[in-house]
């Protein structure tokens, strides 16, 4: 147990000097997970775009390692943007809705959506899902500086963190209520067929007695 808290915090540690943008640039779909990567030696401290030369040097000496350059194949961060809504192009499809880490775009089937600007990281995510192309990114005009990062204020970035973890725990629950609602299902399916087998088995055992009186009666 012991040992488990220490990770536990350890992972924490590492997951405080990354800018919770669920941005995906590093590989991993989440900050959180990219964090865990560090810790089990999976992956290095330099795959963090939006995290830049700062998160590479704060983990640097967290874990006492050398400081390195950000990955070859990771891409540029390009600075702070987000997300706007081109409103005479949506259609209210909500397919962007869904994959947004910190839950940051609103709408309803049918209705134009909008993006919470406080919200939204710039992940970029929501491009991949828009099929009109109605989703621009926008060069985010007053940069947030906070004690970590030149882009990002501390208390957004610990706001982004909680609206991640808040989405997981709800999906998680979504999950395990389906599952109980397919065995309930399951279950009411087999209790269905077993009724219908036995309503079968009873119309045929009908059938065949009413079949053998007829025979008697043509015999008399």
């Amino acid at each position: 147990m012991q040992d488990q808290d220490h990770q536990l915090s350890t992972v924490a540690s590492i997951d405080r000097y990354l800018p919770q943008t669920q941005c995906t640039k590093c590989g991993y779909p989440r900050c959180k997970d990219y964090a865990n990567a560090i810790y089990a030696q999976e992956a290095d401290i330099n795959r963090c775009p939006p995290g830049g030369e700062f998160t590479i040097q704060a983990l640097a000496r967290l874990l006492h390692k050398t400081e390195i350059n950000l990955a070859d194949d990771c891409e540029r961060h390009p600075g702070r943007f987000f997300a706007r809504i081109q409103e005479r192009n949506c259609i209210g499809c909500t397919l962007c809705i869904e994959p947004c880490p910190t839950d940051a775009i609103i709408g309803t089937a049918k209705h134009m959506h909008s993006v919470l600007v406080q919200e939204c990281t710039g992940c970029q995510i929501c491009l991949e899902y828009c099929p009109v192309d109605c989703i621009e990114m926008i060069k985010y005009p007053k940069p947030l500086k906070g004690a970590l990062w030149s882009e990002y204020g501390d208390e957004e970035v610990a706001r982004w963190r909680r609206m991640t973890e808040r989405r997981i725990h709800r999906k998680a629950s979504l999950r395990s209520a389906t599952t109980v609602g397919s065995s309930s299902s399951d279950l009411k399916s087999e209790i269905r067929d077993a009724v219908n087998r036995e309503r079968s088995k009873r119309w045929k055992r009908n059938k065949r007695n009413s079949n053998l009186l007829n025979s008697r009666d043509s015999a008399r």
